[in-house]
């Protein structure tokens, strides 16, 4: 599955047609980038597959990935803090003599207590599969207790390349499960006389007028005569 966009909301909408519980990875070849997206997460050139690095801070994906968050209560009294080192100059007067005197200050504020939201830390790894090189993220588990971990690790890796790709356990791109369309019901096995039959269609036909009940039983009598080896029905509109 390839993802190109700025970033997404939610990981649901992109992973709900993946098996639950299946082993996947955000990756993006180094063919879908320019060398420019690559340096700027820090990777040196010619980098050796298996590097891992913890990427630049380039946004506010990337810079909450290395230096996580703080969120302001203002809810809560507000508390003195450090806030810088100054050099501090004055003068002194000792009679009629002046003296320049200075010395270092810490300045303190009071500020909103804070919330503090650790960083997640996560890496990007260079490795080199079927002769392709490519970064690709950590392995994940596609259930819904990591959606938040892996929405955050595509937005990272959207932040720095605008695309990324969910590979499975085998670096292949993870794709849904082949779609089976079940507009249709076998009728359990056995012999279907016609009278039978005529039970099950008439089921399936409320609100038909008389006449119009009338051809179509007429045209499913037919077929019947020609004793078809599977008989199905239509469900669900079908």
């Amino acid at each position: 599955m390839i993802i190109q966009k700025a970033r997404i909301n939610s990981a649901k909408k992109y992973l709900r047609r993946i098996k639950e519980g299946t082993p996947i990875q955000i990756a993006v070849p180094l063919t879908a980038i320019s060398v420019q997206q690559f340096r700027r997460t820090g990777f040196p050139d010619g980098p050796n597959s298996g590097d891992s690095l913890l990427p630049a801070a380039i946004g506010p994906i990337s810079t909450f990935n290395s230096e996580g968050k703080s969120f302001p209560r203002k809810d809560l009294p507000k508390e003195g803090r450090y806030i810088r080192t100054v050099k501090w100059r004055w003068t002194e007067w000792r009679g009629r003599d002046r003296v320049e005197k200075e010395d270092f200050r810490d300045i303190y504020k009071d500020c909103y207590q804070q919330d503090f939201t650790p960083p997640p830390g996560e890496e990007m790894t260079f490795i080199i599969a079927a002769d392709e090189g490519m970064l690709v993220s950590r392995q994940f588990i596609a259930t819904s207790d990591q959606y938040e971990e892996i929405k955050h690790c595509i937005n990272l890796f959207l932040e720095f390349f605008g695309e990324c790709r969910i590979l499975g356990k085998d670096l292949s791109l993870a794709l849904p499960p082949k779609t089976r369309r079940v507009n249709w019901e076998f009728l359990p096995p056995g012999v279907y006389p016609w009278e039978k039959l005529k039970i099950h269609i008439q089921r399936r036909m409320p609100g038909k007028s008389d006449d119009t009940l009338a051809v179509i039983l007429d045209r499913q009598k037919t077929i019947n005569s020609f004793s078809p080896s599977e008989i199905v029905q239509g469900i669900g509109g079908g």
